[in-house]
């Protein structure tokens, strides 16, 4: 961590992540449940958001898990699923390897400095995002992943047999809503403890 960050190089590429922000809430093509915080976060002069996520269920078929080549999307949901849903899927689905899965919140988010990196680091680890920390130092920003430790990986049928029973469905179904309510939850802890530490403190 010995590289310093171009505060222009840093500058400029927050310039060019807000006009794409903007141009995805425009379009539609934002996660509603975030707004406040993703605002929030870059209303500060050191911080930037590159990416973020709340929190999803999903239903697809690959090779092996996250084989990109191979997959094929059934379903992508941020809020909780129905038994049904699954059920249509399993109905109409021929594919002899299918995935359910649950992802937490993450968010990529650039600092301008190591201490801004380390505070935000501390506020969301302390709040649940245990699976999080810096990923990059570089000249353009030192880049943070927050990740929540809410996570399923339950493969509904390999090799063209099911091995998750129908009959267990609701109850798969019925964890992972609640995960992903709970990992929900963190997110507005999150906004909330960062108002309080930084806005509060003129930080």
């Amino acid at each position: 961590m010995q590289e310093t960050v171009d505060y222009n190089a840093w500058f400029n590429r927050k310039k060019a992540f807000l006009r794409r922000l903007k141009k995805d809430m425009e379009t539609g093509y934002f996660d509603k449940e975030l707004e406040t915080l993703i605002l929030l976060l870059n209303g500060f002069n050191d911080v930037f958001t590159t990416s973020s996520c709340s929190g999803r269920i999903m239903v697809f078929s690959s090779k092996r898990p996250w084989d990109r080549k191979s997959i094929k999307v059934y379903l992508k949901s941020h809020d909780p699923i129905s038994v049904g849903n699954l059920e249509k899927i399993l109905e109409v689905s021929d594919d002899k390897n299918l995935w359910f899965v649950l992802q937490p919140p993450i968010f990529h988010v650039s600092c301008l400095t190591p201490t801004r990196a380390q505070e935000l680091l501390k506020i969301a680890r302390n709040i649940g995002f245990k699976h999080s920390g810096i990923i990059s130092f570089a000249r353009t920003g030192i880049v943070v992943e927050l990740r929540s430790n809410e996570h399923l990986e339950v493969p509904l049928r390999l090799y063209g047999k099911f091995i998750y029973r129908k009959s267990s469905l609701k109850s798969l179904v019925k964890w992972a809503n609640k995960l992903l309510l709970d990992s929900k939850k963190k997110i507005f802890k999150l906004e909330t403890e960062i108002r309080k530490n930084w806005l509060k403190s003129g930080r």
